[in-house]
């Protein structure tokens, strides 16, 4: 008896599905591999290429190519930084290399708000150039062109301010880093710039000065010679005095042997001496009272005072003699 023969067809199963009939892969899409003309082609498609399918690299390469078509190679660092141009000692923490061309480093900046500018170089002047520091500049100020500095700008007041200057009247003026100060030096100040004015305050103060525990100085203004080798001076009462009044000079200078009165209120008038200082005799003797006979100046009396006059009296048109209350006047 004869054993019948069975057929079977095998199928076979390529990468990403069947073969065909002809044994080839059939065209299409298998995932990363794109498959055409009945297999005879097999393409990597687009943008599936990432990291992770390629090699390993050596630590500290770059993948590239230094020159010409072709495929990529690991490159090294000398490679790198001839394609990009660097000189072979250039680091990043080469401040020469790197001011050299025209970089900046924080090395440049001095402080914060810190301003700086390009410098062209000028080796015929001895000017390096690169970066040259402009500073934060004084408050108010602000930057503005300027041909007097190298490299053309500079920090100036705002119009309508003050500018640095030394000398003028004595007046200078510094600029700080915060705001400018102004002051005035000894001496700067002449006669011709002072122009007092009073109102209901004084328009000059003499102060005095106190150190507690220690002396104690009572405000005075002195007037000097003409070559200030000497001086007189006119001095306040001391402060347990409490003292705290005006005195109103006469309007005129007075008459010979006049001296100066006051009113209690503080007004002073020049009027005759009296009180035993009109005595004259012979020598050194005192023995004629001598008096004026004629009265040309207002005179008041002042209260619980007696007054004796040698007549006669002859009193001016418009001069007035006033007795006041509880004082007595007696002519002989």
């Amino acid at each position: 008896m004869t054993n019948p023969i069975r057929i079977i067809e095998i199928v076979t199963q390529g990468p990403q599905g069947p073969r065909g009939a002809d044994g080839g892969i059939s065209d299409g899409d298998k995932g990363d591999i794109l498959v055409s003309n009945d297999g005879a082609q097999f393409l990597i498609e687009d943008g599936v290429v990432n990291t992770t399918k390629l090699q390993n690299f050596t630590p500290n390469t770059i993948l590239g190519r230094k020159a010409g078509d072709g495929h990529p190679n690991l490159l090294s660092a000398a490679d790198v930084r001839e394609i990009i141009n660097v000189e072979d000692d250039a680091d990043k923490t080469d401040f020469d290399n790197v001011r050299a061309a025209g970089g900046v480093t924080d090395a440049d900046y001095l402080v914060r708000g810190e301003i700086l500018v390009g410098l062209a170089p000028d080796s015929a002047n001895g000017v390096a150039g690169g970066p040259q520091q402009l500073g934060r500049g004084p408050v108010g100020y602000v930057l503005k062109v300027n041909d007097n500095t190298d490299v053309g700008l500079g920090w100036e007041p705002e119009s309508g301010g003050i500018s640095e200057v030394t000398g003028g009247d004595g007046i200078t003026v510094t600029n700080g880093t915060s705001a400018p100060t102004v002051g005035v030096s000894n001496n700067g100040i002449t006669k011709n710039k002072l122009h007092l004015v009073s109102d209901t305050t004084p328009s000059l103060t003499a102060l005095g000065s106190a150190v507690e525990g220690g002396d104690s100085y009572d405000g005075f203004i002195q007037l000097n010679c003409s070559t200030n080798g000497h001086g007189v001076r006119i001095k306040s009462p001391p402060h347990v005095a409490a003292a705290d009044y005006t005195l109103v000079l006469p309007p005129t200078d007075g008459q010979n042997d006049q001296v100066l009165k006051t009113d209690g209120s503080g007004n002073l008038d020049w009027v005759n001496q009296s009180g035993g200082s009109g005595m004259t005799g012979g020598g050194n003797d005192e023995i004629f009272l001598e008096a004026e006979n004629t009265m040309d100046t207002n005179f008041t009396t002042t209260t619980n005072k007696n007054y004796l006059s040698v007549g006669p009296l002859n009193i001016q048109d418009n001069i007035e003699l006033t007795v006041t209350e509880g004082s007595v006047m007696t002519f002989v």
